[in-house]
């Protein structure tokens, strides 16, 4: 991996960040003329660009960056699930279970499977929860918070019944950025957090039931909340589930209800799911059906349309002025 600091000449390239693919198509960036103290940089001769002339495939594998994204936009309108919550509380993990189930087979008999894009970004996290000889299973490390203007996306694309191509895209991103956002929507720390709000058809909060047990429980249940405050004053009638991960553990009555008010308050047409992934011996168990419920969710929720906030009835008789399209 080339050194963070020497990055691309090109102002809509963010490579190495995150493992981007590099806006020309180069697999290896150090072949790249655009990229500062790379060898073609320093020596961009034509035997240097004939050299590594040829095909480019426009995405790594990775995660999508922006430029990625709007490759995938020129077949359909990508529908953007932003996965939101605070620090450690399970948002990769999730992701990782929803690919791993989705990976058995197909999950709605509805949306068919039809590919991705980011398979290598899936399979990056897939293999810490999956059997590697006598290694056993663990939990995918945390995302990493180094770039700051938007999140990495996940890939998925389903065949939906009439023939009509879904394409998904699940935001996986830190979640220092949305305890930043919650206390100032317009920190520099949280440029990805604020991609996430404006970007996404729909949105996924996750609340920690661990961390409401714990001796920080007080902090962890004020940072929730202000965190799905901050997300209600952003919403704009978009969909909202909540999902409790590691609901294995049991949060205190008081604490519990008092979220789910709050939430009830905040986002009044949520669905609520409880998720867990618990460790027994050398295994892990899931709540397999809850996650499949979710995928439901994430497969049939829509952003709601611009027509649905004309509400105005038409006044007069004159067919031109009253026309709604």
């Amino acid at each position: 991996m080339p050194d963070n600091n020497i990055k691309c000449s090109r102002e809509h390239c963010y490579v190495p960040e995150r493992g981007e693919t590099c806006d020309e198509g180069h697999l290896d960036v150090n072949a790249c003329a655009h990229f500062r103290g790379s060898k073609a940089a320093k020596s961009a001769n034509k035997h240097d660009r004939d050299a590594t002339s040829g095909f480019h495939f426009p995405w790594s594998g990775n995660s999508l960056g922006l430029n990625d994204f709007s490759f995938i936009s020129g077949r359909s309108h990508p529908h953007i699930i932003g996965i939101v919550g605070p620090h450690n509380a399970g948002k990769t993990t999730l992701l990782t279970v929803q690919y791993l189930l989705l990976s058995r087979g197909n999950i709605s008999s509805e949306h068919k499977f039809a590919g991705s894009y980011t398979f290598g970004g899936w399979e990056n996290l897939a293999h810490y929860m999956r059997w590697k000889g006598n290694i056993p299973p663990t939990f995918p490390p945390h995302t990493s918070s180094s770039d700051k203007r938007r999140p990495g996306l996940l890939h998925l694309s389903f065949r939906q019944t009439g023939g009509s191509l879904l394409d998904l895209a699940l935001t996986d991103a830190p979640g220092e950025w949305f305890s930043r956002w919650a206390l100032d929507k317009n920190d520099q720390e949280a440029g990805g957090a604020r991609w996430t709000a404006s970007n996404s058809d729909a949105f996924i909060l996750i609340v920690d039931c661990e961390s409401l047990v714990g001796q920080q429980r007080g902090v962890a249940r004020e940072s929730i909340e202000r965190i799905a405050e901050r997300l209600n004053a952003e919403l704009a009638n978009r969909p909202v589930a909540v999902v409790w991960t590691k609901s294995d553990i049991a949060v205190k009555e008081p604490v519990k209800n008092f979220l789910q008010d709050r939430f009830a308050n905040l986002f009044p047409d949520h669905e609520e799911f409880h998720v867990s992934v618990k460790k027994e011996g050398v295994n892990n168990r899931i709540t397999e059906s809850a996650f499949k419920e979710l995928w439901r969710w994430i497969l049939t929720r829509k952003a709601p349309s611009v027509k649905e906030f004309l509400s105005t009835p038409p006044a007069g008789d004159d067919l031109f002025l009253i026309y709604r399209g």
